[in-house]
């Protein structure tokens, strides 16, 4: 079971930020002690990142790097995953996305992988570079993706600007 936790409302063109996608760890995601499979975690950020594609630059990785006619390639450069807390059989998980870094020719990602007690359960950290997809040569982050990229961002930021007043209200 994933999909999108939210639906983009009629005031904004984009669903709340920080994205989350939510997850179910099944039985076939775990190795035989009930552990998630280690490679698991980096299909399962693989699998926000492309929804977080859909709901924020309005396309799916593979249209924007196929089938987009001024298609621009998002190949991952580097990958590194970080585990905190195991996650077993059933457990729900939210992906959370964060664009780290807005690079010439290169886009840092991260994606938290939440525990409902609300530890992170793992980490992923990537970066994708800019291709014309046709030469595979870098070119610069073209303009409409930097504007959604630094949109969201900015999203998140009043985010958590506005939760972190709301625990102060609340005395926390």
């Amino acid at each position: 079971m994933a999909g999108r936790t939210t639906t983009p409302s009629q005031a904004s063109p984009f669903p709340p930020a920080p994205f989350r996608y939510k997850k179910v760890v099944g039985w076939g995601d775990c190795d035989p002690a009930a552990v998630i499979y280690t490679p698991r975690a980096i299909v399962y950020a693989n699998e926000a990142l492309d929804a977080w594609y859909r709901d924020w630059l309005g396309s799916s990785w593979y249209f924007n790097n196929f089938k987009l006619r001024s298609a621009v390639g998002t190949p991952n450069v580097y990958t590194e995953c970080t585990y905190f807390n195991p996650l077993h059989p059933d457990d729900r998980i939210d992906l959370v996305v964060g664009v780290k870094k807005i690079g010439n020719k290169s886009i840092t990602f991260t994606m938290d992988a939440v525990r409902i007690d609300g530890k992170i359960a793992f980490r992923v950290i990537q970066v994708c570079c800019t291709v014309d997809p046709k030469r595979f040569r870098g070119i610069p982050v073209p303009a409409w993706m930097r504007a959604g990229l630094e949109s969201y961002r900015e999203s998140c930021r009043k985010a958590a600007r506005a939760a972190k007043r709301s625990t102060k209200r609340q005395g926390g």
